[in-house]
Formats: structure tokens, C-alpha cells, sequence
């Protein structure tokens, strides 16, 4: 599980994050990634490009979906 401190939210550092770990994967051959992403972190991850599959769910009592994108 990631996650960027409340208090440095809005400067980049997750889509960053996100960034270097699709290169990563894309570098090592892969053609997906996913994630089970937090509810409340689903606009974020729709902004780097990945997508919605499948209904919610619980993750560690905490509604989350699982998302993919193409790389």
C-alpha cells in the first residue's frame, strides 16, 4: 500500500510515484498494471490513466477498487 501524507498532497509526488512504477514495469515488459486503489484515491488514478474493473470492494475494512491500465 502507498500513500502521500495529507499535507503534501497536490505537489506531484504521487503522480510521480506512479509514473516511475509504469516505467518500471514497461521497461521490464509488461502490458498491464493494476491496483486496489481507495475509494477515495479513484479520481487520482483515473487521471494517470487507469480505469475502473469490476464493483467495490473492501480492503482492509476500507471500500477500494481494483484498476488497470494499459501500458
Amino acid at each position: 500500500q502507498v500513500a502521500v501524507d495529507d499535507s503534501l498532497q497536490g505537489k506531484g509526488i504521487g503522480s510521480q510515484l506512479v509514473s516511475f512504477a509504469d516505467n518500471y514495469a514497461k521497461e521490464k515488459g509488461y502490458k498491464t498494471i493494476h491496483c486496489n486503489a481507495r475509494k477515495t484515491a479513484v479520481p487520482f488514478y483515473l487521471k494517470q490513466g487507469y480505469k475502473i474493473i469490476g464493483e467495490v470492494f473492501l480492503e482492509v475494512n476500507i471500500p477500494h477498487y481494483y484498476m488497470e491500465k494499459t501500458l
